[in-house]
């Protein structure tokens, strides 16, 4: 059968080896929330969630329709968020291990590897929207939802996931690692969803002069590029009136054009399989000119005495093709219009500082300066989570890169103790990665300098931000010490920090909540210290709670960082497989001379 072998041998390596129980429970889990979430707005007028009472047809039919688009979206975010992680990996992964030569050499033509690793990749992606399929479908037979709409949301879900499997699994072929290959994969879906709109905005705004040019390039997009899940959202949204005759041609030209792309990304990499095994197996002798240009005018720093750190921070930051290093280049260039935007934003803020100095005294003359500490509350928390995301994924690659590249049993059998192997893989990502933190430091320094942060509410995110960068880091690293893949320990790392974010029943200290809480206004401050005595008793029950909430936050993440790198430092020669080190040899050594000394001047007394 075409493709068979391999589609075969994936989705039993892929059982095996990455059991997803606890992801279709955590899934089916957030679909019951959604459920009763739902069925408490739409229970009719005053009647509580838990009433036994019937609902009424037009409530039914409601129910029905917002349960529809509860679904449709979490399937949604569900396939743009795990779709790239489980394909991106699929050739590269097998370059690693070594194993890519064994497929090359069979009789297996490379349309045939790259099908078969594209459809058992897409099996396991469309086990979740099958998995609600059965519900979904119960849900037309109580209106509200029509058997059409069922067919055009799935449309859209699977046309979605082609186009995303398609291009994470070019980018698999075309570069070297597994990790790069899943970092980029990620880069280029969220660039996919957000920059067109992005553009169409601005292009929707531009001056008389370039008007023309702007409604053609708005034109050719339209009919050129691929159309995206949040440009379709626009489009239904705009179109809604002209009835599901004009919706149903919008699923159906997103869904062809997204199967077009999607096939011509496959037919890339089935081109590109071959040429890129023969570039990646020879790239060591090869170095072009711009290596060459880089190595003269930035050296890489010296290894010193701390060889594991200086990989994870320098060398490995250094290593990567063309890809990588404009992933790079748009990061540094997407960081540098952030803090450009942040300084021509508070050009009010310093103005208003300029007149009226720092401190609060009244509302009506710190409106530039509170609207500045709001847009560092809702901005920053967000640049941090991509920060780390970006650090959780990088350590959780630490230790089980290592293995799959099987250099871990090379670095174990060198004389560097598992402090210096820790500390290298936990410090190493950091610095790869401060960039982040220094631009977020400088957006803080830049609210503190204009009188919208207090410096007690700048003191305070900082050590938010390093408790919890503290947390991701250690928990990266055990996570990547315990895993035996990098797929895993990334997805147990960055799940846990994204899962507390999606969570909408309960109000769980994520990292945004608390960081965007810290930053203290001098407002803030001003209320906080003016408060009466009576007014704190008497709303002391939330205000405890916020007390308890806050601050318990705060000890979550710093136990929690702390008992998991102990637990690390503990287990490590003992999880390893590593003996355990004897004496040091100079203390040996010394014990020995002293010895014979003596011995010797025993000899001579005698």
């Amino acid at each position: 059968m075409f493709a068979g072998p391999v589609c075969h041998f994936e989705l039993v390596r892929i059982a095996r080896r990455g059991r997803t129980f606890a992801v279709r429970f955590a899934f089916g889990l957030f679909l019951l929330g959604a459920v009763g979430l739902n069925y408490s707005v739409h229970s009719g007028p005053g009647r509580p969630w838990y009433s036994p009472g019937d609902l009424t047809i037009s409530e039914m039919s409601e129910l029905s329709e917002a349960l529809f688009l509860s679904f449709m979206a979490t399937l949604l975010v569900l396939v743009l968020g795990l779709t790239p992680g489980l394909v991106a990996d699929a050739i590269a992964t097998e370059r690693q291990s070594k194993t890519l030569h064994y497929l090359l050499a069979s009789r297996l033509s490379s349309a045939e590897i790259i099908l078969g690793k594209l459809f058992a990749r897409l099996i396991n992606v469309g086990v979740f929207p099958v998995l609600v399929l059965p519900v979904v479908s119960l849900l037309t037979l109580l209106g509200g939802v029509s058997p059409p709409a069922l067919v055009l949301g799935y449309t859209a879900l699977g046309a979605t996931a082609y186009f995303l499997a398609g291009l994470a699994l070019l980018v698999s072929v075309l570069t070297r690692r597994a990790r790069e290959a899943v970092g980029i994969a990620y880069m280029l879906t969220a660039a996919w969803l957000f920059v067109p709109p992005f553009l169409q905005a601005l292009l929707q705004a531009a001056s008389p002069p370039w008007t023309e040019v702007a409604h053609w390039i708005l034109f050719a997009g339209a009919w050129a590029g691929p159309p995206t899940p949040l440009g379709f959202l626009t489009d239904a949204s705009a179109t809604l009136g002209g009835g599901s005759q004009q919706l149903a041609a919008h699923v159906a030209w997103m869904a062809g054009m997204q199967v077009v792309y999607g096939t011509l990304f496959v037919l890339l990499a089935a081109w590109q399989l071959r040429p890129a095994f023969r570039r990646h197996e020879g790239r060591a002798e090869r170095r072009g000119k711009a290596a060459r240009f880089a190595q003269t005018w930035f050296p890489l720093r010296p290894c010193g005495d701390d060889p594991v750190f200086w990989k994870e921070a320098y060398f490995a930051v250094r290593a990567g093709g063309l890809s990588r290093n404009l992933a790079r280049a748009g990061v540094f260039g997407l960081l540098a219009l952030v803090l450009a935007g942040a300084l021509y934003g508070s050009a009010d803020a310093f103005r208003e500082l300029w007149q009226h100095g720092y401190g609060f005294g009244d509302f009506n003359i710190y409106q530039s300066r509170m609207g500045l500490n709001f847009a560092l509350r809702y901005g920053t928390p967000v640049l941090f989570v991509v920060w780390m995301l970006w650090l959780g994924g990088v350590t959780a690659a630490g230790i089980s890169s290592e293995r799959e590249q099987d250099t871990w049993i090379s670095l174990l059998s060198t004389p560097l103790e598992a402090g210096e192997i820790l500390r290298g893989k936990m410090l190493g990502p950091l610095r790869a990665t401060a960039h982040f933190g220094v631009v977020i430091v400088a957006l803080w320094i830049i609210g503190l300098l204009a009188g919208a942060v207090h410096p007690l509410g700048l003191l305070n995110a900082l050590v938010v931000a390093g408790l919890y960068a503290a947390f991701m880091i250690a928990l990266g690293t055990y996570a990547s010490f315990k895993c035996q893949s990098t797929w895993r320990a990334r997805l147990w790392t960055q799940g846990l920090l994204v899962g507390p974010h999606v969570c909408c029943l309960l109000p769980l200290p994520s990292a945004g909540l608390l960081l965007g809480v810290s930053l203290w206004s001098y407002a803030e401050i001003n209320e906080l210290w003016n408060a009466k005595l009576e007014t704190v008793l008497g709303n002391f029950g939330p205000f405890s709670l916020a007390v308890v909430w806050y601050f318990g936050g705060l000890v979550l993440y710093g136990g929690a960082a702390y008992f998991l790198a102990s637990a690390l430092y503990r287990q490590f020669d003992r999880v390893a497989g590593r003996p355990q080190q004897g004496p040091r040899t100079d203390v040996v050594l010394k014990e020995w001379k002293g010895n014979t000394d003596s011995a010797v001047a025993d000899d001579a007394v005698g």
